[in-house]
């Protein structure tokens, strides 16, 4: 992982930026000797996401916006509130 001083990326920032989309490398960034900031390739976010190990596993049976029982089966319907 990278590191640069909070100054230098001031400066440098368009750099440093294409650098982490060239290498995929993860950069820390530093102030006054202390790590404060991470910048990460968004590749790699979207990858270890939890939910991303789900994409394509769900599959949708019938219409997802209907009521699942018909009006009359509804207690509001029948006057049972």
């Amino acid at each position: 992982m990278k590191q640069i001083d909070a100054a230098k990326l001031k400066t440098d920032y368009l750099s440093v930026l294409a650098s982490v989309k060239e290498t995929g490398e993860s950069v820390v960034i530093y102030l006054e000797d202390e790590a404060v900031a991470e910048i990460h390739p968004v590749t790699n976010l979207l990858n270890n996401h939890p939910l991303h190990s789900l994409r394509g596993q769900a599959k949708i049976v019938g219409d997802i916006i209907a009521p699942p029982l018909p009006a009359e089966a509804w207690d509001a319907e029948r006057g049972k509130l």
